[in-house]
């Protein structure tokens, strides 16, 4: 369906594709309604994402999504990503984050996980981590340690869900907070697809 569109985007061509979706109505008419953008690598076909929009599609197929730029001055997350997004009950996926510290004195930093539900594990550097669990959420914390003024910190902890029974997919947001000695500096919320 729909027309196609050739756009130049950082320095390659994209075909850019509206993708319509068949809605039926509650008075049994059918009706389309635009459901996003496709964007396909115009010269070899292999790269195509979905998006809402075009800046949206983008981002997902450079992995820009859940990126900033930390100001001079400013603690905070580069970037955080699951890795893969969707997994099977049982198997991980990694949590890969990318931390600054753009201030132009040492922090300690550490990184909290919270997930509303207690079928989560999680393991870094080797050792599962105990959270802190409350009647609201689970709370994974990780001590990073002290990075110095303008240093970059990576790090990948691997996150295990499991379905709950009768479940065969379920969505889950993660919160991903970021703290210095100071409090609370930045968050990123993340979503993870788990399937059976």
């Amino acid at each position: 369906y729909g027309n196609r569109l050739l756009y130049h985007l950082g320095g390659d061509l994209f075909f850019v594709v509206p993708v319509f979706l068949e809605v039926e109505t509650s008075t049994d008419r059918v009706i389309q309604k635009l459901g996003g953008v496709g964007l396909v690598d115009a010269r070899t076909g292999e790269r195509v994402e979905l998006g809402s929009n075009v800046i949206e599609a983008y981002y997902k197929m450079f992995g820009l999504l859940n990126k900033s730029t930390i100001e001079e001055g400013e603690v905070g997350f580069e970037s955080a990503i699951f890795s893969p997004v969707t997994i099977d009950s049982g198997d991980f996926s990694n949590l890969v984050t990318l931390v600054r510290n753009n201030d132009n004195v040492s922090h300690h930093l550490y990184v909290d996980v919270v997930v509303l539900s207690g079928n989560f594990s999680l393991i870094w550097h080797g050792s599962v981590i105990t959270p802190v669990t409350t009647p609201t959420n689970s709370t994974y914390t990780l001590d990073i340690g002290t990075l110095g003024a303008g240093d970059l910190y990576g790090t990948s902890p691997m996150m295990t869900v499991y379905l709950p029974e009768g479940l065969i997919v379920a969505q889950y947001i993660v919160q991903v907070v970021l703290r210095t000695e100071e409090g609370v500096v930045d968050q990123i919320n993340l979503t993870i697809t788990v399937t059976m």
